[in-house]
Parts: C-alpha cells; structure tokens; sequence
C-alpha cells in the first residue's frame, strides 16, 4: 500500500514507508505553501490510473515535471542523483557504485544509497531500481516492497535477499 500527498493535480510525495508519510505531512503542514490538501481515497486521486496501470505492469509515462517542495528540498547531490534515477530504464537495475560514477563520485556508493533514501517519489524517481553489488539493498519501504516491484518489472531477478 502506497501513501501520497499533493493537491489534486500533482504528486508531491509518495512513499510506502508509513512513518515517512507522517513525517512528509507534518513537514507540508508547516510549510507556507498555500496549498489546501484533501483526503481522498487512492481510487479517486487523479493519478491513481497512472499508478494503478504500474501495478499491473503496464508502464506508464510518469510526468517529467512534478512540483514539490521535497525535491525543491533536496541538495544539489541528491537532485542530481534523483535525476539519474529517472533515467533507469523499466525493468533495469544498476548499483549504488553505477550510479555514485554516473553521479560524479566515484566511490561515494554510500551517499548515494542515503539520496535513495530521501526521495520523496518513489516509483515516479524508481529508486528500487538501485541494488547492491551482492543483493536487494535498502528501501524505505522494507526489502519485500523493492523485490516486489523488481519482480513486477522483471528486474534484477537474479538478486538474492
């Protein structure tokens, strides 16, 4: 189970970590964005299709551009990073170590693997997508949830937990 926020037309977080949700909520609360938030059920949000045809391993086009103050937020390594991470493929993995290269740190696996952390839009910035040399790695919302979706995706399928 997914948990997002945003008004209704944009996504600004979504997690499947429930202690992520909160602490995001919180954060936008005190926030002086302007923004009136509603609780909606997750069938009727307006990108629910979009996340819904992902479930059933249809690839949808996630927008290029989502409006939130938690990317807004992100240090420059990390939106760097983020940015990196849209561009892995459905169905594709590469490694913390890939990808701190691809980053411009070379050996700087371990910050990279806290910027996966910190996204606050998992799925739409495919952060599962990011493995261990040797395993799944970490992911917020447990290491069930990212072998699920690699699985979904056809990922990585020879990666042990």
């Amino acid at each position: 189970m997914y948990s997002l926020l945003g008004p209704e037309e944009n996504i600004m977080h979504l997690t499947f970590a429930p202690e992520k949700h909160g602490f995001a909520l919180k954060q936008l609360c005190a926030m002086d964005t302007g923004i009136s938030l509603t609780s909606l059920k997750q069938e009727e949000f307006p990108f629910h299709k979009l996340l819904r045809d992902y479930f059933h391993s249809r690839r949808p086009r996630f927008p290029n551009k989502i409006n939130s103050p938690f990317i807004d937020g992100g240090t420059v390594f990390q939106k760097r990073v983020w940015g990196l991470i849209r561009l892995i493929p459905y169905g594709k993995c590469i490694t913390y170590h890939e990808l701190a290269a691809m980053a411009g740190s070379p050996g700087g696996a371990r910050a990279v693997g806290l910027a996966c952390g910190a996204n606050p839009l998992v799925l739409i910035i495919p952060c599962h997508r990011v493995v261990a040399v040797k395993g799944l790695g970490g992911f917020a919302g447990g290491a069930g949830v990212k072998k699920a979706l690699l699985d979904l995706e056809g990922s990585c399928s020879d990666l042990r937990e």
